[in-house]
């Protein structure tokens, strides 16, 4: 079996994170960076209704596949852990 690593090579797009109100739980994150903090709930972003990639990176460094990726993925039978995407006016994207 070959492996290979996945880059996002485009520019990153759009906020996302605690900048527009999305929820972590820092239980078991470093109490001075918020590593390993796991996300409660959607995944709250602004200025990404306009993107048509079907992988790319936030701002923030959230890494955002499209539905249509999601499904190739996982009709492949391989495990996804995700989320939704929603505005900061919470409309799911």
């Amino acid at each position: 079996m070959k492996y290979y690593i996945l880059e996002c090579n485009s520019a990153p797009k759009g906020e996302s994170g605690e900048s527009v109100r999305s929820r972590y739980s820092l239980d078991n994150a470093c109490p001075k960076c918020g590593t390993n903090s796991v996300l409660i709930g959607p995944l709250f972003t602004k200025g990404l209704k306009s993107v048509k990639e079907d992988l790319f990176s936030t701002l923030d460094g959230d890494i955002i596949i499209s539905e249509k990726l999601q499904s190739v993925l996982t009709e492949g039978n391989i495990k996804l852990d995700v989320s939704e995407v929603m505005d900061k006016n919470a409309d799911l994207l």
